[in-house]
């Protein structure tokens, strides 16, 4: 039941939003246009969501330190490696 209630808990962000119109986190296929994850690769970011559309919280608290950029490069080169190994590109 764990995984059904995740995605009616999910499927409830999306349509009404997050609690008290917060974020919630999502993975979204990146335009390339935020926190430097490349264009085209799936990537759990914060939203805010509404109606079954989301928009990316470019400017988040918690990425105001060095140590989240370290993570999400190294989530990014550790996916490009497991792309290329098995031969896809972005």
């Amino acid at each position: 039941m764990s995984p059904a209630n995740a995605v009616k808990d999910h499927l409830r962000d999306w349509c009404f939003g997050g609690v008290h119109d917060d974020y919630v986190s999502m993975a979204v296929v990146a335009d390339g246009t935020y926190y430097s994850i490349p264009k085209g690769m799936a990537f759990s970011l914060p939203v805010v969501t509404k109606n079954f559309d989301y928009e990316v919280k470019k400017k988040f608290h918690v990425m105001d330190t060095e140590v989240p950029h370290k993570l999400i490069q190294d989530s990014i080169e550790e996916i490009l490696k497991e792309l290329d190994s098995i031969g896809y590109k972005l």
